[in-house]
């Protein structure tokens, strides 16, 4: 297979770069991103046969055959959709962001099957001073203005391209290849309620032990949730899919390509000063309202506390940023504030389902979560006593009080309220 890998790397750089003497492979120490749903990944180092070329460090990501990944890829076209992005998407991109001095993207080097398994290179950006946060980490104000900046720039090059880009790009995303498509829910469901269940699981043993008034959640200072709200949850909890499928479907103002899955892990910010970043894993990319981005990163790179602060100077820096793409292009797509935030409302369930499904496992084990969901839901002690032996800080503890104002947060935004309504549309 390395034979096979090194030749296939030489013929993709020998053709736009030059003549190759070496091709070093290893395997990273560690995980490194972009993974994504991938099976495994390898960085490469090439080294040229002329000495004033210097070495060029890219990072390969695998999709092996027989693996989950092939499996997703099978059913919901994540490696399709991610080369179909980098050939056919990012160069119209990367020439209108090249005018506003721009480079949103990780090089793409191109991609290949080689003995059945999927190969995407890409540049790697680890060995160019940048870096993803953990797991763990929120990003801070500064960040987060950043990335909001960013993002709104990538949008709104959505609406600089032609018409005739944009109907291809929206013919080939839409249907069979949208991830919440109805013929894929029978696939997704049983991870999106899987991860939902979890969650709520452990909502409910924090209410039932703090109304016991246990001790241990007293010393760490946990705020249970309202018996009210866990009804609410309870309601929804089966239609989870619908509602991304419902959102995904809905046509707006705001309707364009979006990344589709913009998480803080894929985004690579610069170690040094500069606010330079990249966006990367372009497997979910997709058709649905532009604020789908804003939400899952808010929800995923902040706590409730944060948003409630500092929202509407995040969503005023977003629309300065994207209406000065548009101001002399297309001065009609210009959106405000105002605006933006009654869509923020109206759809504020996508990100409310992705910080209900992701925040928890971000924190705790693989351990954890198998033990977890062998506990009837009844036996609220044992989940606890089971968070107690997960918790080495406050840190789960914090994040716990977190799902507690986001349960807060969402009664606020009517979230709850919308997707009641949404029950009987989906």
């Amino acid at each position: 297979m390395e034979s096979n890998v090194k030749a296939m790397v030489t013929k993709m750089i020998e053709k736009n770069l030059g003549a190759v003497n070496e091709i070093q492979l290893s395997k990273p120490l560690g995980e490194i991103k972009p993974l994504g749903w991938a099976s495994d990944q390898l960085q490469v180092v090439v080294k040229f046969s002329s000495k004033n070329q210097q070495d060029l460090q890219l990072f390969l990501k695998m999709c092996k055959e027989d693996t989950r990944p092939a499996m997703l890829n099978k059913n919901l076209f994540t490696f399709d959709k991610e080369i179909y992005f980098y050939e056919n998407i990012a160069p119209i991109y990367s020439s209108a962001l090249k005018q506003m001095d721009r480079n949103l993207f990780v090089t793409y080097y191109g991609s290949e099957t080689v003995d059945h398994s999927i190969y995407i290179i890409l540049e790697d950006f680890t060995a160019n001073d940048f870096y993803v946060t953990s797991k763990e980490e929120f990003h801070n104000l500064a960040i987060i203005s950043s990335v909001i900046k960013n993002l709104a720039v990538f949008h709104a090059c959505y609406f600089k391209a032609n018409q005739n880009d944009r109907d291809e790009w929206e013919n080939y995303l839409s249907n069979l290849h949208n991830i919440y498509h109805p013929t894929k829910h029978e696939f997704i469901r049983p991870f999106f309620h899987t991860q939902f269940k979890n969650s709520l699981k452990v909502l409910k043993a924090i209410a039932t032990e703090k109304s016991n008034q246990n001790v241990i959640l007293n010393n760490n200072k946990v705020r249970a949730p309202d018996n009210q709200l866990i009804v609410k949850l309870e309601n929804i909890s089966s239609s989870v899919v619908d509602v991304f499928h419902f959102v995904s479907t809905r046509k707006s103002k705001f309707y364009c390509l979006c990344h589709g899955d913009f998480h803080m892990w894929n985004v690579a910010l610069f170690k040094g000063e500069k606010t330079a970043l990249k966006f990367f894993d372009f497997q979910e990319v997709q058709f649905n309202s532009l604020v789908i981005d804003i939400l899952q990163y808010l929800y995923q790179a902040s706590p409730p506390e944060f948003r409630k602060q500092h929202l509407q100077i995040i969503l005023k820096e977003y629309c300065d940023s994207f209406n000065a793409v548009l101001k002399d292009f297309q001065p009609e797509k210009m959106i405000t504030p105002e605006e933006l935030y009654i869509e923020y409302k109206t759809i504020s369930m996508w990100g409310f389902l992705c910080g209900f499904i992701y925040l928890l496992q971000r924190h705790v084990s693989e351990d954890f979560l198998t033990k977890l969901e062998s506990i009837d839901d009844c036996k609220s002690k044992e989940i606890v006593d089971l968070l107690i032996n997960e918790s080495a800080s406050d840190e789960l503890w914090n994040i716990v009080n977190c799902y507690t104002d986001m349960l807060n947060e969402a009664e606020e935004l009517g979230t709850f309220d919308v997707m009641q309504l949404m029950r009987g549309e989906v």
